[in-house]
């Protein structure tokens, strides 16, 4: 996710003015499904094991996958490259930064 996310800024930008190269989007598809996987993976993790829910640094994961499914949904050039299910994954991330919230031991180490 972290290595094909420029890809997605560089997709955008082309999709506007230029038909993309099947590379491009294999790599922006890509993106999308990683950001889309670590957010279920996540989820997964903080509903299966409560021990899970005190690690503050997943937060991090989450913020940044959610924010890629969010600018690829909000680009109307970028409109269907990938079939996924942008809300569910962004309310799936939306519990997990609520749960962290909660979290009072892990947002005081958090802090430190």
């Amino acid at each position: 996710m972290i290595l094909l996310r420029p890809f997605l800024v560089h997709v955008a930008k082309l999709a506007q003015s230029q038909p993309l190269v099947p590379t491009l989007v294999s790599a922006l598809n890509r993106c999308a499904m990683a950001a889309s996987d670590t957010i279920d993976i996540i989820y997964s993790m903080f509903d299966t094991y409560d021990f899970f829910r005190t690690w503050w640094y997943n937060v991090t994961y989450v913020t940044f996958s959610a924010s890629i499914l969010l600018f690829y949904a909000a680009q109307n050039s970028l409109a269907g490259f990938t079939d996924l299910d942008f809300l569910a994954s962004a309310d799936k991330a939306l519990r997990v930064l609520g749960v962290m919230n909660d979290a009072v031991v892990a947002r005081k180490v958090a802090n430190f």
